[in-house]
């Protein structure tokens, strides 16, 4: 759940068209009243949030009711054209695609959003240590 509009959810994950926000809302609310198991939301976070988004999100995650949310950062440059062997993990500078350096978000703003949401909705949030980035 990287977005909580649907162009913001263009702008990241760049879906089908036929992709919309609210039809995957939809899905995992259905997929969470007849799965009984433990259920993550995994949430790839890019740079501290607006307060109205990131209440958006905390709105979201009470409706959805995860057991759990696991924020995942970029580890690899972004491709700008879609190239179907971009896909994988082994991008290198002379792979001859046009990439995009991401700037990641520091680990004082990822805490924060984090111990906000856990605040607020009282599931935990799971995140990676970004050590000196």
């Amino acid at each position: 759940m990287d977005a909580v509009s649907s162009n913001k959810l263009r702008q990241i994950n760049r879906p089908l068209e036929t992709i919309d926000l609210p039809n995957i809302i939809e899905g995992i609310t259905q997929f969470r009243q007849e799965y009984q198991g433990r259920m993550a939301i995994q949430t790839m976070i890019l740079s501290a949030r607006k307060p109205e988004t990131q209440a958006d999100y905390i709105d979201l995650l009470k409706i959805l009711q995860p057991d759990e949310i696991q924020f995942n950062i970029p580890s690899r440059p972004r491709v700008l054209v879609s190239q179907l062997e971009s896909r994988g993990n082994e991008i290198s500078e002379s792979c001859g695609y046009t990439c995009q350096s991401l700037k990641l978000i520091s680990t004082e703003e990822l805490i924060t959003i984090a111990e906000q949401i856990q605040k607020f909705t009282k599931i935990p949030v799971r995140y990676p240590i970004l050590g000196d980035r």
